[in-house]
């Protein structure tokens, strides 16, 4: 396999923004039209962009080695999904660190205390501006009631982290940040114990 370099990943170039348009904007998304040119010098005049805010999900393990996890409706896809506990933050006034410990909280009502950083996912590079935050927390407790906002109707489930591979092997779990979370969160349990 290939080893990737810094210099190596410089090799390739950016491409040079000439103008941008916003389309649409609201508190929650914004897409914009780029005019771009292309390293080759070809230019694309409507290159689509959705701006949308930053994320963080948290792979919270209880003291019995169990994983939480939040099952709702998600309306993009249709479906009723498992995934990690987390939520969109404003980087402006809150880091991802405390954002983490309070969806975990609005989310599940167990409470963590010192979330590990684990790492960073984009999400749809080519097109999205979104970037989660992944934080392992350990030791989690119940300490509270839930905190959902009006479009959230979130059933809190768990299930022993011997088993959550098996849950994406099988498609119970199909969340590409949960996937990503769980991967990250496995090599950092297994590089530590």
């Amino acid at each position: 396999m290939e080893k990737l370099s810094k210099a190596h990943m410089q090799k390739k170039k950016r491409w040079k923004l000439v103008q941008s348009t916003y389309i649409f904007k609201s508190p929650f998304v914004a897409v914009r039209a780029d005019t771009v040119e292309l390293p080759n010098g070809e230019t694309v005049d409507d290159y689509t962009i959705w701006e949308v805010p930053d994320g963080v999900i948290v792979i919270a393990l209880t003291a019995d080695r169990k994983v939480l996890f939040t099952r709702q409706y998600r309306h993009g896809t249709g479906e009723i999904l498992l995934q990690l506990p987390g939520g969109s933050y404003d980087y402006k006034s809150e880091d991802p660190k405390q954002a983490a410990t309070r969806e975990l909280q609005e989310e599940t009502g167990y409470q963590a205390s010192d979330p590990i950083y684990l790492g960073e996912v984009s999400i749809y590079p080519s097109n999205m501006t979104k970037k989660v935050s992944i934080y392992l927390a350990e030791d989690v407790e119940q300490k509270g009631r839930t905190q959902l906002d009006n479009t959230e109707d979130i059933e809190t489930v768990s299930f022993p982290l011997t088993e959550v591979v098996k849950l994406i092997e099988t498609g119970k779990i199909t969340d590409a940040e949960a996937i990503a979370g769980i991967f990250l969160a496995l090599q950092h349990l297994k590089a530590t114990s």
